[in-house]
């Protein structure tokens, strides 16, 4: 959402950089008047995880890209056990090419081989454990110049 032009809206009021940032930082997503009004950076308000301060998802792209790559990983899971027998090691398989295919498209910088047990006491349901980390979206760019004549 970075970017992104909100066609509904006309106007926004003008702030200064301080007070843009300030916003962002207390999980405000502030809008800018630029060819139209649009979103500067788009933030959710999570601030804690377990009680514990942790601003990682702050970024909505972040928690987009999370929910694109497992959305990725089910339905590809749901396609292969569609009528046909999967080892556990297949499914390990498929859920590394997923996470291999979305490290190539940029989303995820990396990640460790997944991990697949049987769900204790019911054999015929897995449990998979991965672990990636999301890419880092930019939001803004600052511009420095040295100019020499």
């Amino acid at each position: 959402f970075n970017g992104v032009a909100l066609e509904t809206l006309e106007s926004c009021a003008k702030m200064t950089e301080n007070d843009i940032q300030r916003l962002i930082a207390a999980g405000v997503t502030v809008l800018e008047q630029r060819g139209g009004v649009r979103c500067i950076r788009a933030v959710t308000t999570r601030t804690s995880t377990n009680g514990v301060a942790d601003y990682s998802l702050r970024s909505l792209s972040t928690t987009r890209i999370i929910d694109a790559v497992i959305s990725s990983i089910r339905d590809t899971l749901a396609a292969r056990l569609a009528g046909t027998r999967i080892s556990m090691q297949g499914v390990a398989s498929q859920v590394a090419a997923e996470l291999m295919a979305r490290q190539d498209e940029g989303l995820i910088e990396q990640f460790d081989a997944p991990s697949v047990r049987a769900l204790e006491g019911d054999p015929s349901v897995a449990l998979c454990a991965l672990s990636f980390k999301v890419a880092h979206v930019l939001s803004q760019i600052h511009i420095s110049a040295h100019i020499r004549l």
